[in-house]
């Protein structure tokens, strides 16, 4: 369900809409607790969140956040 807030962001808990690309990049590349993180895992630790919520402004994902349960 899309959510709109201020100055043009929304928040999407869709999770076909995530950019897995630039979440990869993120985790893999820029993150120091990531580093080296393959995007096989990303996928599956996407697909495995409880939920998953893409922030996004002017149709650019700007920010991700997942949510883990043990059920």
């Amino acid at each position: 369900m899309i959510t709109p807030l201020q100055e043009g962001y929304e928040l999407d808990d869709d999770p076909a809409r995530l950019d897995v690309d630039a979440i990869h990049h993120f985790i893999s590349e820029l993150s120091y607790w990531g580093r080296g993180r393959t995007r096989e895992r990303v996928v599956a630790t996407i697909a495995g969140s409880w939920r998953v919520v893409g922030l996004y402004r002017g149709g650019l994902q700007v920010g991700f956040a997942r949510a883990i349960s043990d059920g």
